[in-house]
């Protein structure tokens, strides 16, 4: 591994306040700083907002260098290629929903197919709640053509529906298409697509029978 690469530590809630704070700012410069404080070391946003005239605020977000034995073994997971990936709905949608879901079981179940179709539920002993979305769409993996997906195609996970959660509010700085890709019996992979980055998320499966 190469010596120079340095792996942070940071609180992700902090890290988002401070990235809320530039989401209409004209430009932002990032930074790794030492200060004499008990965290040493933080990230700095310089965030240039545009008013009356402009103004620099700079952000401090406390972080922890971890020691190359910390992370030298760590990888983005190895998988195939996904059984089913689809655009999701826009967010503003989609949040509400899966809030109130999430208040009802921990649990949610993903399905979707190649037609532009997915589901959304989530199962008690009493009751099932579900929301479906059609006239979805499917973006080219690896350059394929849309002739060789077979809209028949189907797949399903159940996943922590916190995590799932969590993942719909982590790009408040900028508008993002999300898509997600079902890897059956092994995780749901949400790639959010901004202007000039892209975050993605690894949530693992659940068994089935998961109580």
């Amino acid at each position: 591994m190469n010596n120079n690469i340095i792996a942070l530590e940071v609180d992700l809630d902090k890290l988002l306040k401070a990235l809320k704070s530039g989401s209409s700012a004209h430009d932002i410069t990032m930074k790794l700083t030492k200060k004499t404080n008990p965290h040493g070391a933080f990230l700095s946003f310089g965030i240039e907002v545009n008013q009356y005239q402009s103004i620099m605020v700079v952000q401090d977000v406390p972080v922890t260098v971890m020691a190359q034995e910390q992370f030298q073994h760590l990888s983005e997971p190895k998988l195939p290629d996904p059984d089913v990936y689809i655009m999701l709905p826009p967010s503003k949608s989609l949040r509400p929903i899966v809030e109130h879901m999430k208040n009802v079981d921990q649990y949610l179940h993903v399905t979707a197919n190649m037609n532009g179709e997915l589901t959304l539920k989530v199962e008690t002993e009493m009751f099932t709640i579900g929301s479906f979305f059609h006239k979805l769409e499917h973006p080219r993996i690896d350059g394929a053509p849309a002739a060789s997906v077979n809209p028949d195609k189907v797949a399903s996970v159940k996943v922590d529906i916190k995590k799932f959660y969590k993942s719909l509010y982590s790009y408040h700085v900028a508008t993002a298409s999300i898509v997600c890709c079902i890897f059956e019996r092994s995780a749901l992979v949400l790639h959010l697509l901004l202007d000039d980055l892209f975050i993605t998320y690894y949530i693992p499966t659940l068994d089935a029978n998961t109580e």
